[in-house]
């Protein structure tokens, strides 16, 4: 399938499997590697994937400090919360310093 344009396929709808996966795969890539949201308006980077998967619309910055990074952010946090309920006992090291 493709725009009116030809040779230009068509973008995927955002409930797409793909546009789902390839778009957590950014906020991975984000999240994972402590990379500055501005990544995502990047040209050289949008470039990459346009060229890579020319159906994908790549997630705005404001869409991911507001909605994907917070939901990730909450994910995590369940993960971790039954993790440690989990866990008979946690012992934590606090290195503190000050002049």
């Amino acid at each position: 399938m493709t725009n009116r344009n030809i040779g230009t396929p068509a973008k995927w709808p955002s409930t797409d499997l793909r546009q789902i996966q390839l778009t957590n795969k950014v906020v991975d890539l984000i999240s994972v590697d402590l990379l500055p949201l501005s990544l995502v308006d990047s040209p050289q980077f949008r470039s990459l994937l346009a060229t890579a998967q020319p159906s994908f619309t790549m997630p705005s910055r404001k869409h991911l400090s507001t909605k994907l990074l917070p939901d990730r952010a909450l994910k995590v946090k369940s993960a971790l919360k039954l993790l440690l309920l989990q866990c008979p006992a946690v012992c934590l090291t606090v290195d503190l310093w000050s002049s």
